[in-house]
């Protein structure tokens, strides 16, 4: 397989697993990869590093109604990184250490392994070792991604590569897209950026000062295993000592000494419970990320009891995060059923956004999902970016056949808490009803550059060839990225 296709392919298998997946960054980067290099060597600055400006923040809903920042990278500067990391994929393979070993993000044969693989994988390692070993301890690094430093970053990559000056693509892009500030810079959620946080913290790794048997690693989730508890203790120590060099340090919540509490199950609930518990790892990820697109490996059904069990969670409404997630995760053959509590899981659990939109493929009844979006919108004025987009994407995706469709894109578009980004969901369709066009025309009108504009002009493309050109001929003018976009869009050819 060539490079230029084997990076589309990896940009296009992670765009739909990212926070925030545009059709607009798809489209451009999967039609005119040839396009983008030319531009982005054009545009380089006199030292030849990437001209990019800053990028736009958006905020990905965590537990507890926290908010997890990172960017929404434009076209250009996606694509950028992702090239940037998949030319120096030899420098991510899988190590060979047998008592150190670290899980996902890595490349063979030129492709990212599955981080859900790989998760598997981890954890049936750790299970193993905890049989084998008397005494271990599990750890994970507190806010990881925001806690990394610019400087260590770019100094680590320019050790990794060989000094060969991608390290200073690299510094230039962090620094341009995160207007200058050091900490904080490293986009989350796309692969690029895992590739590089993952491997970052192999300083631990290969730390010569552990003494422990077995040190197990998933990005920031780090497990030691010993016979000895004075050696788990001493690595304990050390490892905080390593990554306080760094700027960082432990989650003092989630260190468990000796496993009292395993990662595949809570001791203390019900037999039937933890039976759904160990079904729903096989689709879990680690270190609080928004969960992959789920797809059942296998047909089985949950029996009676298990369905009896989840129907009473619901009905009593005493749902926590992780039952929330199980209903939606193992209910996909019980959707009318999740549909009657469908606002519970709008208004308590707005993490679970992405697995609501994922869960909506189950559903048969539209009109009774879309009445209940549309009720939903309109009681709740203050929502989070995640929870908009993915509601948005719901609606374009399942919900164009309903009476609502157009009344719930442009609730959606005009909402009081919808972001640029909120917004460009919706203009990048190639709807042209319901005001949409309109919306779409007055952006590309507008002299803007920015990613109203740019999901406007990726939205027209199916329009007929003069009405199409004549409207990105003023919105070509606006900019060299303007320009490239629309000489994207005026080669596509237009969609069945």
């Amino acid at each position: 397989m060539c490079a230029a296709k084997a990076l589309e392919d990896m940009h296009r298998a992670d765009h739909q697993r990212s926070l925030f997946p545009l059709e607009t960054n798809r489209i451009i980067v999967s039609s005119a990869q040839s396009r983008l290099d030319e531009f982005i060597e054009e545009t380089s600055d006199d030292h030849g590093l990437i001209d990019v400006g800053p990028q736009i923040p958006v905020y990905c809903e965590k537990r507890g109604r926290h908010l997890r920042r990172t960017f929404k990278l434009d076209p250009v500067a996606d694509y950028f990184f992702y090239r940037l990391v998949y030319k120096n994929r030899t420098h991510f393979r899988k190590g060979r250490s047998q008592t150190r070993r670290t899980f996902g993000y890595v490349f063979t044969r030129g492709e990212v392994l599955s981080p859900r693989a790989a998760y598997r994988d981890f954890r049936e390692t750790v299970r193993g070792a905890r049989s084998e070993f008397d005494f271990s301890v599990k750890m994970d690094v507190a806010a990881y991604f925001p806690s990394l430093y610019h400087h260590d970053l770019v100094n680590w990559f320019e050790a990794v590569t060989g000094g060969e000056g991608d390290h200073l693509q690299l510094g230039a892009f962090l620094r341009k897209i995160n207007s200058g500030r050091s900490i904080d810079c490293l986009p989350q959620g796309i692969v690029p950026a895992k590739v590089l946080g993952s491997r970052f913290l192999e300083f631990v790794d290969r730390s010569r000062k552990l003494k422990s048997s077995l040190m197990l690693r998933f990005m920031d989730d780090i497990y030691l295993f010993s016979d000895s508890r004075e050696s788990i203790l001493a690595d304990f120590f050390r490892i905080q000592e390593l990554l306080s060099a760094k700027g960082l340090c432990l989650n003092a919540a989630k260190t468990e000494f000796d496993l009292e509490r395993d990662i595949e199950i809570d001791l203390e609930v019900d037999e039937v419970r933890q039976s759904l518990v160990e079904r729903e790892l096989d689709f879990a990820t680690a270190s609080g990320e928004c969960a992959d697109e789920w797809e059942p490996e296998y047909e089985e059904v949950l029996s009676e009891e298990q369905v009896e069990y989840l129907l009473h969670l619901l009905k009593t409404g005493d749902l926590e995060d992780e039952e929330a997630e199980l209903v939606l995760n193992l209910m996909r053959d019980h959707g009318e059923d999740v549909l009657e509590y469908f606002d519970t899981f709008l208004s308590e659990f707005p993490h679970l956004s992405k697995s609501v939109f994922h869960f909506c493929r189950w559903v048969l009844d539209r009109s009774s999902l879309a009445s209940a979006i549309n009720g939903f919108l309109r009681r709740n004025e203050l929502l989070s970016d995640f929870q908009l987009f993915w509601l948005g994407r719901t609606v374009l995706a399942y919900l164009q056949d309903t009476r609502k469709y157009g009344d719930l894109l442009i609730r959606i578009l005009e909402h009081k808490s919808a972001s640029a980004i909120v917004q460009a969901k919706i203009l990048e369709s190639t709807e042209q009803d319901f005001g949409i066009a309109e919306a779409q025309d007055e952006h590309l009108r507008s002299g803007e550059s920015g990613w109203l504009a740019w999901a406007s002009a990726i939205g027209i493309r199916n329009r007929p060839p003069a009405a199409r050109n004549q409207a990105l001929k003023y919105f070509e003018r606006a900019s060299q990225i303007n320009r490239l976009i629309g000489g994207v869009v005026r080669s596509l050819p237009a969609e069945g």
